[in-house]
């Protein structure tokens, strides 16, 4: 597998992958803000875009929170329908969290949907990702459901639990879904 780092030339193609794996959520703001600059509350963020044989199998990002710079965060991971069941989705996260530590992070971390996620839930807990219910307040919208958010240390240290520090969650749906009405 090969990782090709988003840029210009495959940024359409990013976005497609990202609508297919997650056709009711719109990443493309995310993707487009790696190339042509951070929104203020990032530190980082950059994407991939793996490759079996010449042939997208899926899309992966980390980005980090200005507001806790040691913390990296998987952004848009997944493997469209068609890859799935090959490893993949662990060979991806490997590929990220050693990009994490090169990054000098102490962890990487994730949110997810637990009723919608299922089998990426019981992959994270199957890679020793400690969980943790997400209920911030002033991320509302996440009250119909529920997050979790998994974590994962990338040095000696034990992993810091999140403890429902805030997000922004909401913000960058108000960001996604803006874009989704233009």
């Amino acid at each position: 597998m090969i990782f090709e780092e988003l840029n210009n030339e495959n940024i359409d193609m990013a976005i497609k992958i990202q609508h297919d794996i997650f056709p009711v959520e719109n990443g493309s703001e995310d993707l487009k803000d790696s190339l042509n600059g951070l929104p203020e509350y990032y530190s980082v963020l950059k994407y991939w875009l793996p490759k079996v044989d010449g042939k997208v199998v899926g899309i992966c990002g980390i980005y980090a929170y200005k507001l806790y710079p040691k913390d990296a965060w998987l952004g848009w991971f997944g493997v469209i329908d068609d890859e799935r069941r090959k490893g993949y989705a662990t060979e991806i996260l490997s590929f990220v969290t050693e990009k994490a530590k090169e990054m000098g992070f102490n962890a990487l971390r994730l949110y997810t949907d637990e009723q919608d996620n299922v089998s990426a839930v019981k992959l994270y807990k199957k890679l020793n990702m400690i969980d943790e219910v997400y209920s911030n307040e002033e991320d509302s919208h996440f009250e119909i459901s529920k997050t979790l958010i998994f974590s994962k240390s990338l040095n000696d240290e034990p992993v810091k639990l999140w403890n429902n520090k805030n997000l922004f969650l909401n913000a960058h749906d108000e960001k996604n879904m803006k874009e989704l009405n233009q």
